[in-house]
């Protein structure tokens, strides 16, 4: 089943919710369609995960938990559920949803999440409905899940192994001078510039720092602590091809 990619408060009726569960790969027993649509106000996104989650667990146990929930009559309601909802997704995905809060977008470059999370990953998400797109070039999670994971921190273990293999990420798609490596930066400014603003003396962040266009604000001790590599970078980067850089 397909989700608008926008969110539509006032929900979908109880025809179309049914016409959603019903549609998918976990039909919702017609017994409980109505007390699934009563409890959710009809959240195409809430009705989507909620479909996956049937899937994994049996659509018995997906009512039973959102008994708890009371009926969506309000926005505090509403936030509950969702709250509720995304955390069972949080118990099947949560690399995945530690990556989304450590880059600290909602886009995320589709090569840089391949190479962190892998196809399996990839694949998790998408099953999971918790996108609204998935190109070629970037994965984009609902606002929702977005804001949902930005309420909890990545443990720093598990930060200093996805800054690891983004560093990694830069270093392969640098050797290549391919286009990869300029929709990464560009995509990830501001975590490139998080990395720099926090110590990282990496040479390929260097370089990558340079490309996004946050050298204007780059610092003299930043350039001595890299002095080694900085005149190499520099001259690859000056011989990149200028559709490249845009």
């Amino acid at each position: 089943s397909s989700v608008p990619g926008g969110v539509n408060l006032t929900g979908l009726s109880l025809d179309e919710t049914r016409q959603l569960l019903q549609s998918g790969g976990h039909p919702c027993p017609e017994t409980i369609v109505e007390e699934v649509h009563r409890k959710t106000g009809g959240h195409a996104l809430t009705l989507a995960v909620l479909d996956k989650l049937a899937g994994r667990y049996g659509w018995a146990e997906v009512v039973e938990d959102l008994g708890s929930v009371g009926d969506v009559v309000d926005d505090a309601s509403q936030s509950k559920l969702r709250h509720r909802v995304l955390g069972r997704i949080e118990t099947l995905i949560p690399t995945e949803l530690d990556f989304l809060r450590w880059c600290e977008s909602a886009e995320i470059d589709k090569g840089l999440a391949r190479h962190v999370l892998r196809i399996g990953g990839i694949s998790n998400l998408t099953d999971l409905n918790v996108l609204t797109t998935s190109t070629d070039d970037i994965l984009k999670f609902h606002e929702l899940v977005f804001t949902f994971a930005m309420l909890a921190s990545v443990e720093a273990p598990r930060a200093e192994s996805f800054k690891k293999m983004f560093l990694a990420y830069l270093q392969q798609v640098i050797s290549a001078k391919q286009a990869p490596l300029y929709a990464c930066i560009f995509r990830h400014r501001n975590l490139i510039s998080r990395l720099v603003s926090a110590g990282e003396r990496d040479p390929g962040l260097f370089y990558a720092y340079i490309a996004s266009g946050c050298a204007d604000k780059i610092s003299l001790s930043f350039v001595s602590d890299l002095e080694g590599s900085t005149n190499q970078l520099l001259h690859d980067f000056q011989t990149v091809p200028l559709h490249l850089k845009a």
